[in-house]
């Protein structure tokens, strides 16, 4: 299997998983992660270790859905 075959595979994947609501693809920004959780963008950064998050570049972003379940717990 090359690397396109497998990235192929992987798109499809996740085309199913999508459509069959498996997925969650909002991804929002600081802002809307202190909104959710109801504290300053502050205290957001001080517990980054506890929050699910992804790094791009100097930028954290945030699936939607994994915020919801960190609410909920």
């Amino acid at each position: 299997m090359t690397r396109n075959d497998a990235r192929l595979i992987a798109e499809e994947l996740f085309k199913i998983q999508k459509r069959e609501g498996l997925v969650e693809t909002e991804v929002i920004g600081i802002e809307e992660v202190a909104e959710i959780l109801g504290m300053s963008k502050q205290s957001v950064y001080n517990r980054i270790d506890e929050i699910p998050h992804s790094k791009f570049g100097k930028s954290l972003r945030f699936f939607k859905s994994d915020i919801i379940k960190l609410l909920r717990r």
